[in-house]
C-alpha cells in the first residue's frame, strides 16, 4: 500500500490556477524531492497536503483513507518552514519539547532533545529564545521540532535556505541520516536546489508551470528527460539543445556528417537533439571527421574539471572535460557523440521522442 497518494490534486486562489490536477503516489518510508522553480506550485502542493490549504480539487490518501476534510492535527504531518514559525516566547528547548508533550514520559522527552539538539548542533542554544537566535540557527530548531515527533509524513520546505554553505552540506547529511533512522516516517523534500534534491532524494519531482513534469530516480531523469524542461533544468551548465535533421535513422549535421540511431526510419522531419555537457566526445579536427567542429572561448577550471565555452556552426556549446586533457582558449576541436548519449525533442511539444 502506498502511504501517500496524490489523484488529480488540484488549488485555485480565485480564478488563478496554482496547482493543475497532479497525480502521484510513494511507499512508506522513501525520501521524495519536489523540485522546481520558484512559483510552480511547490509549495501549494505541500500545503494542500498538511491541511494548511483548502483543496479545490481531487484528493489526498494517507495509507489508503482519504485526507481531504482532516484537520492538519489529526494528519499526523510535520512541518518544517522556511519560515521557521518557532513560538517566540518559548526556549528553544520549550520549543522541542512542545509535539511530545503529553505522549511520552518527560526523562524520554529530554533524552530525545538531548539527541535532537546534537544532531543538529543546537547544545548550547537550548535556553536561548528565538529572538536570540540567527536565521540559520532559527532554521535549525524549526527542522529539528519537525523531526523530534516522528510523522508519518515529513514535509520539509526549504529548510535549508538560512545556512551557509558549511552547515548545509553538514545538516543536509543529518536530515537524511534522520529519515534513514525513522524507516517508517515518508518525507517529502520541497526545494529550488537541484543538488539538494540530487543528493538527498531516492525519487525526485520535477516540477514546474503548476504540474509535476517528470517523477524518477536521477538517473531516470539524468539520463532520458521527459521534456526539454526537465533535461534543461538538471545540471550545471545544463543540457545543450540544437536543431537538427533526422533522415532514415540518421541524424544528418550540417557538415555532411552523420550519426546513426536507432529511431523510426519513416520519421523524417527536424528534431531538437539535447546532449549534457559531459556527453560531447571530444578530438582533435584532424585526427577524425567530428559531426561538429568548434572553437573554444572560455576554459573554466572546476579543481577535477575543466568547462568549456565552445563557438560552433550550430551556436555556442558547453562541455564539461577532465583537467588530464590540455585545452586553450582559441584552439579548435571537434566534437562526436555517443548514439546512446543523446536526447531527441520534439520541435513543437519540446516533449522527448523514444530512441
Amino acid at each position: 500500500m502506498y502511504s501517500l497518494e496524490l489523484e488529480n490534486l488540484t488549488k485555485k486562489y480565485g480564478d488563478v490556477l496554482a496547482v493543475d490536477s497532479v497525480n502521484f503516489s510513494c511507499k512508506q518510508g522513501e525520501f521524495i524531492a519536489l523540485l522546481g522553480p520558484s512559483g510552480c506550485g511547490k509549495s501549494s502542493t505541500m500545503r494542500m497536503i498538511a491541511g494548511l490549504e483548502e483543496i479545490s480539487g481531487g484528493e489526498i490518501r494517507f495509507n489508503g483513507k482519504r485526507m481531504n476534510e482532516l484537520e492538519p492535527r489529526d494528519r499526523n504531518v510535520a512541518l518544517a518552514f522556511e519560515s521557521y514559525a518557532l513560538y517566540s516566547p518559548l526556549t528553544v528547548y520549550e520549543n522541542l519539547e512542545l509535539p511530545l508533550r503529553g505522549k511520552i514520559e518527560k526523562n524520554e522527552i529530554k533524552k530525545k532533545i538531548i539527541e535532537m539538539a546534537e544532531r543538529f548542533e543546537l547544545t548550547e542554544l537550548l535556553y536561548r529564545k528565538p529572538r536570540n537566535l540567527s536565521g540559520g540557527q532559527s532554521q535549525r530548531v524549526s527542522l529539528a521540532r519537525a523531526i523530534i515527533r516522528e510523522p508519518d509524513i515529513l514535509l520539509l520546505d526549504e529548510p535549508l535556505s538560512h545556512l551557509d554553505q558549511r552547515l548545509r552540506s553538514i545538516i543536509r547529511a543529518r536530515i537524511r541520516n534522520t529519515h534513514d533512522n525513522l524507516k517508517n516516517t515518508t518525507t517529502i523534500y520541497v526545494t529550488h536546489d537541484q543538488d539538494e534534491a540530487v543528493a538527498l532524494a531516492d525519487r525526485i519531482i520535477v516540477m514546474n508551470d503548476k504540474n509535476f513534469q517528470q517523477i524518477g530516480t536521477v538517473e531516470e531523469l539524468w539520463d532520458k528527460p521527459t521534456n526539454m524542461f526537465v533535461g534543461g533544468f538538471l545540471g550545471d551548465p545544463s543540457m545543450n539543445f540544437f536543431e537538427i535533421s533526422a533522415k532514415n535513422g540518421e541524424l544528418h549535421f550540417p557538415n555532411g556528417s552523420k550519426l546513426k540511431l536507432e529511431i523510426n526510419k519513416n520519421n523524417n522531419r527536424d528534431v531538437v537533439i539535447g546532449v549534457r555537457p559531459d556527453w560531447f566526445i571530444v578530438n582533435q579536427t584532424n585526427q577524425k571527421k567530428p559531426h561538429i567542429s568548434g572553437e573554444i572561448k572560455v576554459i573554466e577550471f572546476q579543481g577535477d574539471q575543466n568547462i568549456l565555452t565552445v563557438n560552433t556552426e550550430l551556436g555556442i556549446l558547453k562541455l564539461i572535460t577532465d583537467t588530464e586533457k590540455d585545452f586553450l582558449n582559441g584552439s579548435k576541436i571537434g566534437l562526436n557523440f555517443n548514439p546512446k548519449k543523446v536526447s531527441l525533442f520534439d520541435i513543437q511539444s519540446k516533449k522527448a521522442i523514444s530512441l
